[in-house]
């Protein structure tokens, strides 16, 4: 009922596999979305890697990232065989290239209707054009119609919040007040009087990255060709969505980690933060989380919830960012102490020398950007789904994360800087791979993306 009901609002999923339907309640089968399957199982496990794995894609989506509604059809319908037979199809790839067999579910369940078993073939046809072309076309295959309403759309009320945002010039002064600026927002419950706020993303289109001018100015005065690695600047379309309004806090953190009757993946730290040791720290955000462990959280939160949670993309995360500004930071040409929390032992701009706190702040203590959303720039370092790569040749433009099959180098994106890190490396439009995505590191933590503010 989900993937009809997305592609009715011409949605595709694009990783509908056994390891993206959870069951809550015991009872009901809710579908999630990760946004990176790879993040499901670490690249050091021996299980089978159904989330992503190759069993579960056809061929144009392995080959070319296939955004048809077919692809969902392909993947509905190896979940099933999956199901029914307890074992991974035969890839794509396989069929595709070596000519190897697909098995036919009966064979290996002899149970199952034959309806059910020329389904799942059909709908695992290897070219597109082949299999129904749409969830609801398949479903008739099964003689499954979806049961009006049970599809439901829970809508979250949305609440208000005003705030002020600024802009300074290139000497870090105030130029610019905007008072009464408003951003839609709902709340999760964590318990324990826990909450995480999520802040509603419009979609629209933006450039990113920098343009080639600016980088030649920013690799003279920090005589490093790193800056590279925001070029070509391009323009990217993105959806909307909903992110936190602040990293993910020690308190937020605790309150999933500690739950184990969520844990999918792997085992969470309680109180991995090495900030952890003042009266404020349960406001601070979390350090020392992995990227594996950032998806784990992500994953609990979308079992607790039934709704989708995950890491940003790498543009998501710029496009929330910037708060359809286009200056080095949302605030302006360059930040100062006031605005961020940095290392402040040199200047960007024209700006003063200002303290160097040498550790984390609790989050919300600075001004917002223009879409309400705090500490984008500095504190911590923050987790993107993204795999690296080297500069945005290739790179997609629709929103989405980009990753590869069979990623082996060990990186993910980090952006956004943090309370170490001098200020060249803490704007928009800055990126970070220097850290593995398996490392604990004190001034790495991250912020979560919902997808849509509603359970189906």
């Amino acid at each position: 009922d989900a993937l009809n009901f997305m592609h009715q609002a011409e949605l595709v999923h694009r990783d509908a596999t056994p390891l993206n339907i959870m069951m809550r309640n015991s009872e009901e089968a809710v579908l999630i979305d990760f946004g990176i399957a790879k993040g499901i199982n670490p690249k050091t496990s021996t299980q089978t890697d159904m989330a992503g794995n190759r069993s579960f894609a056809p061929y144009e989506q392995v080959g070319k990232g296939s955004r048809q509604k077919t692809v969902d059809v392909y993947s509905l319908a190896a979940s099933l065989y999956y199901s029914v037979t307890g074992e991974c199809a035969t890839g794509s790839l396989g069929r595709k290239m070596f000519d190897e067999e697909l098995v036919p579910p009966s064979q290996l369940n002899p149970s199952i209707s034959d309806r059910t078993n020329q389904a799942i073939l059909k709908g695992m046809a290897l070219e597109p054009q082949e299999r129904p072309q749409s969830i609801q076309k398949w479903l008739n295959l099964l003689n499954i119609t979806p049961t009006k309403g049970e599809c439901k759309t829970l809508e979250l009320p949305l609440s208000t919040v005003e705030f002020e945002t600024v802009i300074v010039d290139a000497r870090g002064e105030l130029i610019k007040r905007k008072p009464n600026q408003e951003a839609k927002f709902f709340k999760e419950d964590l318990g324990n009087g826990i909450s995480l706020e999520m802040i509603s993303i419009p979609g629209g289109k933006f450039l990113m990255g920098t343009e080639g001018k600016e980088i030649e100015k920013l690799i003279q005065k920090g005589n490093w060709d790193g800056f590279n690695r925001e070029k070509p600047q391009h323009e990217v379309t993105v959806q909307p969505f909903f992110i936190g309004k602040y990293p993910v806090t020690q308190a937020q953190w605790r309150a999933i980690a500690s739950r184990e009757d969520l844990k999918v993946e792997r085992e969470l730290e309680p109180n991995p933060a090495c900030f952890n040791d003042s009266q404020d720290s349960g406001s601070r955000p979390v350090e020392q989380v992995s990227w594996y462990d950032a998806v784990e959280f992500c994953q609990r939160l979308s079992k607790q919830t039934g709704r989708e949670y995950r890491l940003p993309s790498e543009a998501e995360w710029e496009y929330a960012c910037r708060g359809l500004t286009t200056t080095p930071f949302h605030f302006g040409e360059t930040i100062t102490d006031k605005l961020a929390n940095y290392n402040a032992n040199s200047t960007y701009a024209s700006e003063p020398k200002v303290e160097y706190r040498e550790q984390t702040t609790p989050v919300g203590i600075f001004p917002p950007n223009a879409f309400g959303l705090y500490d984008m720039h500095g504190n911590v370092w923050e987790w993107c789904a993204d795999d690296w790569h080297q500069n945005y040749e290739g790179a997609p433009n629709d929103g989405t994360a980009w990753v590869k099959e069979d990623n082996d180098n060990r990186y993910q994106v980090l952006r956004g800087g943090s309370c170490l890190n001098l200020l060249p490396y803490c704007r928009c439009a800055f990126r970070n791979y220097l850290i593995v995505r398996d490392e604990l590191t004190l001034n790495v933590g991250f912020r979560v993306v919902c997808v849509s503010a509603r359970t189906t």
